[in-house]
């Protein structure tokens, strides 16, 4: 008899920030107004550079932030460095989030995260993670997908060691007035902690009834690891992936958004659901869906692996447009084991099915509209999905 995998999952246009079932390692949202001088060391740059707290009425997190730039144009080209000092020695999964918000910062050769092991004496000359500040919506905050830091390690030759540095950085040529030249970072609520990842065995059921994604689920970044199933420049901070109240799911009061916070670049969202298949043979998937005016896209789609998400591969791709927009709807089951066979691929211990969603557009109706995938018992889309 086949098992029923029941998932829940939706959309939104609000973010919900404890949607994860982590452990933390460290967390800092800057409202004593300074830096904590234990982990933090800001390395301003010598070309009129600035690194620095400051009391900020827009962050979305408190009433403190650190902006990263220049005091004024003068000076040339300038490279800010905030750096992380942590002890992460036997630790072995690490994910950090921030909130960020770019001053209409052009990207540089130099605006991204470097990893160091030896205490930030010496960083591999690659970046670990490269911002593309010129593809964000500027002047807006928003955050990037869990950053996976002990992966991005392991690809430098890095170990999780007691003297392990995260050095945020900037890179521009003007300060944070538009007289002239602009160019600037914003940093807020940086949170290092433990994503706690386990392997749910089936049957399997989530209504998303907790406010949360819990540890069987990740918000996913799907360009990482290479060859992922989407590329890295549609990656954005403006994306969105929660877990929100919304009164028409069609059981309970739950469900997950994937979408945009706001119009703009083509950006694609995915959120993870790690399973324990070992030793089972026949498995459906099936889940309620709403799509919020989407249109179809490639990436629109559930992916499958069989290595914890190292590899991924296509398993059933959604199609929007066909469907009645802002419409809650179920989708026959969908036949894991049969897809999987199909694809190649085993049920394993490690198992991960992969719901995705690309789009332009948010929530709020008005230009493109086109921005979410809403899943609840199921999943769907306008540009989002429920």
């Amino acid at each position: 008899m086949k098992k029923l995998l029941m998932v829940f999952v939706l959309v939104t246009s609000f973010f919900c920030d404890d949607a994860f079932a982590q452990k933390t390692i460290f967390f800092d949202g800057f409202e004593t107004g300074a830096f904590n001088s234990t982990f933090w060391k800001p390395i301003p740059g010598p070309n009129n550079g600035i690194g620095e707290v400051i009391l900020d009425n827009t962050t979305p997190d408190g009433f403190f932030s650190v902006r990263m730039g220049k005091s004024s144009d003068a000076g040339g080209s300038n490279t800010s460095e905030l750096q992380l000092h942590l002890d992460l020695s036997g630790r072995d999964q690490v994910a950090l989030t921030f909130f960020v918000k770019t001053f209409f910062d052009e990207s540089g050769p130099f605006d991204a995260i470097y990893l160091s092991d030896n205490g930030g004496a010496s960083f591999p000359a690659r970046a670990a993670y490269q911002f593309r500040t010129s593809d964000w919506v500027q002047n807006a905050w928003g955050m990037l997908p869990p950053i996976d830091i002990d992966g991005l390690a392991r690809d430098l030759g890095l170990k999780l060691n007691k003297t392990f540095v995260i050095s945020f950085r900037q890179f521009g040529t003007g300060d944070f007035n538009t007289g002239g030249d602009e160019d600037g970072l914003f940093l807020d609520a940086v949170h290092v902690y433990d994503p706690n990842v386990t392997y749910h065995p089936i049957p399997f059921s989530d209504g998303f009834e907790r406010g949360r994604l819990d540890s069987m689920w990740t918000w996913a970044d799907p360009s990482y690891p290479l060859p992922g199933t989407a590329p890295q420049s549609t990656i954005r901070p403006d994306g969105l992936v929660s877990v929100a109240r919304d009164g028409s799911a069609p059981e309970g009061f739950f469900a997950t958004h994937l979408g945009r916070r706001n119009d703009g670049g083509p950006t694609t969202n995915a959120i993870d659901l790690h399973l324990d298949l070992s030793g089972e043979d026949q498995v459906d998937l099936q889940f309620w869906l709403r799509d919020f005016f989407d249109f179809d896209d490639p990436e629109d789609a559930i992916y499958f692996s069989d290595d914890g998400g190292k590899i991924f591969k296509k398993a059933f791709q959604f199609v929007p447009n066909s469907w009645f927009d802002n419409l809650w709807g179920m989708l026959p089951a969908i036949d894991v084991d049969r897809l999987a066979h199909d694809l190649n691929l085993s049920l394993t211990g490690s198992f991960v099915i992969r719901f995705q969603q690309l789009g332009t557009g948010d929530f709020n109706g008005r230009r493109r509209r086109r921005s979410y995938f809403r899943c609840h018992q199921g999943c769907e889309a306008e540009h989002g999905l429920y």
